[in-house]
């Protein structure tokens, strides 16, 4: 069995800066697999917010080669990789990114719209058992304004989980939290690594998160090594 999830080989970025060619991914090798917690790390400007655009299937204007489950899709359709990106991957954010004038259940929702896996009665089920494990089962009818910044997070994280993907994208995912709210969140963060097996894929500026995952990443200057 292959437990290979991404596989990165020779990943270049580069952008202009009126005429003058700026590369900010230099030659970048990386192997995940399937159940990892991998934690990247860098200070602002190393690219690692443009590698994980490039993870994420965000950005697919790039030299070299990004294999998911072992195949290429980075001459695929827009199509063919927003349902790649829907069904695999769920995105969690530094200021959480939740729509105010909804509900936590609209927002929680939003993600299943596009899904080919939507089944209403199902969906219903895994909103309520999401909501019971995350601890906001409550705040269904609430609206982010009237939630803390931990139950935000909680909310963006339910989002994240709904379509059942494989990995999960977190982008500073405490940058906005109190420590009491860090360390529960990446208690979540560990249980749905070891109990439900999500692979995860952190991106932090925290040192103190340095260990929280299996694998340790840094990045500077656009360069990648394994620490």
């Amino acid at each position: 069995m292959n437990d290979n999830l991404i596989s990165l080989k020779g990943i270049s970025k580069y952008y202009l800066a009126g005429k003058q060619k700026i590369q900010i991914l230099k030659n970048i090798s990386l192997k995940i697999n399937k159940e990892d917690f991998a934690v990247i790390m860098g200070h602002s400007g190393s690219g690692k917010s443009t590698l994980i655009n490039i993870l994420g299937f965000l950005d697919q204007k790039y030299d070299g080669t990004y294999k998911f489950h072992g195949k290429n899709y980075q001459q695929k359709n827009d199509n063919v990789v927003s349902e790649l990106r829907n069904q695999n991957i769920g995105f969690i954010f530094q200021n959480f990114k939740l729509i105010k004038n909804l509900t936590v259940k609209e927002n929680i929702e939003i993600p299943t719209t596009y899904s080919i896996k939507n089944d209403d009665k199902d969906q219903e089920q895994e909103l309520n058992i999401l909501l019971t494990k995350l601890g906001i089962n409550d705040k269904k009818n609430n609206y982010p304004d009237e939630l803390s910044g931990g139950q935000q997070q909680r909310v963006a994280i339910a989002r994240a989980l709904i379509n059942k993907p494989s990995m999960i994208i977190a982008d500073e995912p405490t940058g906005a939290l109190d420590s009491q709210n860090t360390k529960d969140v990446i208690e979540l963060f560990k249980n749905l690594n070891n109990n439900d097996k999500v692979t995860i894929i952190m991106v932090t500026h925290d040192n103190t998160l340095a260990t929280v995952g299996n694998r340790l990443f840094k990045v500077n200057d656009g360069v990648l090594y394994e620490d």
